[in-house]
């Protein structure tokens, strides 16, 4: 608890979380395709499910670990937290932000 309200107390989720705001995050975006549902050549659509993971080092969410009895993760709701915005443009729909 400590730790969490250490960290979060004044943490700001619309400001980016890098110490030297002049320099970009570099986040990183992969997808895993994990199946083709629907597939149609002449209306030219289809339809897949995949797996998509970002990642990103929060500068601000950094502690040490001797202070808080070893603790070296923990798990925090992600609407408390920066996160990148990252959406999926298709010709079919519009933007839609994931």
């Amino acid at each position: 608890m400590r730790l969490y309200g250490d960290l979060l107390s004044d943490y700001d989720t619309t400001v980016r979380p890098i110490l030297n705001q002049s320099q970009p995050i570099q986040v990183t975006v992969g997808f895993s395709l994990l199946s083709i549902n629907y597939f149609d050549e002449v209306l030219q659509k289809f339809s897949t499910t995949g797996h998509m993971v970002v990642t990103w080092t929060d500068e601000l969410l950094r502690w040490n670990r001797d202070d808080y009895g070893g603790i070296q993760k923990f798990t925090y709701p992600q609407d408390g937290v920066w996160r990148p915005m990252v959406g999926l443009i298709t010709p079919v729909e519009k933007f839609k932000l994931v």
